[in-house]
């Protein structure tokens, strides 16, 4: 009897040992799973959208292929000329919106994207009579360099729009079902000055929802005057130096890089892959 009894104390107590550990499992998940609900946003925000989110910054090669598609693409057309629309639109203001400009200017910035493949025909037109002939391009050829590099889903139609150079605005002929302007006579003259630009560097943006290429521009005005003048502003308001002689393009912005002034333009991934133009933004 005394051995049964012992054994049922021993029973007893395994019991209630196991309970009490039971007990207090319970009551620390409560707690362990109490503590872990308080901070739920926390986690996510450190470890779940912000890192999702995060930016990632990387310098570019200028001799990257991109970049020297995309430099090409715009800054080597637009800014080394001498029309004043692409001037006034660029270096007159803080930042512009592509998504936002008209379709006319967007047109024209595509169409000199593809300057070389507009023809000319000079038959049966005579400079003595003020017109010299006619510049065309095909359609096709255009609207593929207006999604180029604007995106597939910008919208599209056939407006009028202009191109550097002596000819007049380009209009649709529905007679040869192409876009089509005159070359009048005695267009020209010499120039005085104007923009220059060269390439400074390039940056690459990414994050789980955006890649975005940024070409950083380096700007100066040339003023030809009694002396030849250079101002790191369209406005003429900043005087960087003035010259007898011209400078060379890669020599002025050597030696004057901290003077001069630096524009930013956004190229931005779409959903079909193609980096479209955004926008351009004054830096300084």
């Amino acid at each position: 009897m005394k051995t049964n009894k012992l054994w049922l104390g021993i029973l007893i107590g395994v019991l209630i040992t196991i309970i009490i550990c039971l007990m207090a499992f319970i009551v620390y998940d409560k707690v362990l799973t109490n503590n872990d609900n308080n901070q739920p946003n926390n986690m996510e925000n450190n470890n779940g959208s912000d890192v999702q989110n995060e930016e990632t910054i990387v310098d570019l090669s200028l001799n990257n292929s991109i970049v020297k598609e995309l430099s090409d693409k715009v800054i080597g057309v637009y800014t080394n000329n001498f029309m004043s629309k692409y001037n006034d639109y660029f270096y007159k203001k803080d930042k512009i919106s592509l998504v936002s400009e008209d379709i006319s200017f967007k047109l024209s910035l595509a169409a000199e994207t593809v300057s070389d493949s507009f023809s000319t025909n000079n038959q049966g037109y005579d400079c003595n009579n003020g017109i010299c002939g006619v510049s065309y391009i095909d359609e096709t050829t255009l609207k593929n360099a207006y999604y180029e590099l604007f995106g597939n889903d910008s919208n599209y139609s056939r407006v009028s729009f202009s191109l550097a150079g002596c000819v007049s605005d380009y209009t649709w002929s529905d007679t040869n079902n192409r876009y089509e302007a005159t070359i009048p006579a005695g267009c020209g003259g010499a120039t005085i000055g104007g923009s220059m630009s060269k390439l400074g560097y390039a940056k690459q943006i990414t994050s789980s929802t955006m890649d975005k290429i940024e070409l950083y521009e380096y700007f100066a005005l040339e003023v030809v005057d009694t002396d030849i003048k250079y101002y790191s502003d369209y406005n003429q308001t900043n005087l960087i130096t003035s010259a007898t002689d011209k400078y060379s393009v890669d020599d002025f912005f050597t030696k004057f890089t901290e003077q001069v002034g630096l524009y930013k333009y956004t190229f931005e991934k779409d959903i079909n892959g193609t980096y479209v133009f955004t926008s351009v933004e004054k830096v300084k």
